[in-house]
């Protein structure tokens, strides 16, 4: 298993030269195996152990040891900015293209994914423009995308100060601004002054509710409804006083573990 997981996001083959079933055609002694272009197989056993890796990986980000953060709704990065050919050509990014390209039919609808950039074509399908691109496994795509590009970094980020959820909540609608908060900070270096923290929180805040952060507001947002009493709320008061606070005690504590 940690052999595995310890080959990080890299794009993993048999080099086989007599099998282009479960290989690439291509032996270890032959130094073409190293350009994807050169196979001349169907690699079944390096899909298959990077599914499996993958699945090991939801299996610990279910037993809390890896954090999940949900990317569907986060704001582009450089990679989310690139065309897919360009971004293919980066061998850790090469499988999670491909697994939703192979689904297109050869021909336009293929090659405008391919020459279009992730946002724009997010940005289409969004707008039900998306150009017959098929929803289905798009955000799955940009999911494994964005954590690959997180984990590649080696970087520390604000986004492990939300690792462990408050114990209580001020308003039903306050678990999923949370939520929102921890995808807003996911790329966002733990060099952050706790002030500037504090800030992008009352700036996500007003992009979400359409009023300024304050003690005394209480804010009803659809998206954040689910049922219940108080459904869709959320509640100032509790992040002005609590959470504010909370994440900056510990940004501080990431900062001096960072320094040590």
């Amino acid at each position: 298993l940690q052999e595995l997981l310890d080959t990080g996001d890299a794009l993993l083959c048999e080099c086989a030269g007599q099998d282009r079933i479960w290989g690439i055609g291509i032996n270890l002694q032959n130094p073409e195996w190293k350009d994807i272009s050169n196979w001349n197989g169907s690699n079944y056993l390096g899909i298959i152990l990077m599914e499996v890796r993958e699945e090991l990986r939801k299996e610990a980000r279910a037993m809390g040891f890896v954090q999940y953060i949900d990317f569907r709704d986060a704001a582009p990065i450089p990679e989310w900015s690139m065309t897919a050919n360009q971004l293919k050509r980066f061998p850790q990014y090469y499988s999670a293209i491909h697994a939703y390209a192979d689904q297109l039919p050869v021909g336009h609808t293929r090659d405008s994914f391919y020459g279009c950039t992730f946002e724009a074509a997010e940005l289409m399908m969004r707008d039900n423009m998306g150009g017959g691109l098929p929803i289905a496994g798009f955000y799955e795509m940009k999911q494994e995308i964005y954590e690959i590009a997180r984990n590649l970094s080696g970087r520390k980020y604000v986004s492990d100060i939300f690792r462990e959820e408050p114990k209580q909540w001020g308003l039903r609608g306050d678990p999923y601004f949370w939520k929102d908060l921890v995808s807003e900070f996911a790329f966002d270096d733990i060099s952050m002054t706790e002030d500037a923290l504090s800030e992008k929180i009352h700036l996500i805040f007003k992009q979400k509710t359409q009023q300024e952060l304050t003690s005394d507001t209480t804010c009803y947002v659809e998206e954040y409804a689910h049922g219940g009493m108080s459904s869709g709320h959320v509640c100032g008061e509790w992040i002005v006083n609590t959470c504010i606070p909370m994440l900056q005690r510990r940004l501080r504590k990431i900062q001096a573990e960072a320094v040590q």
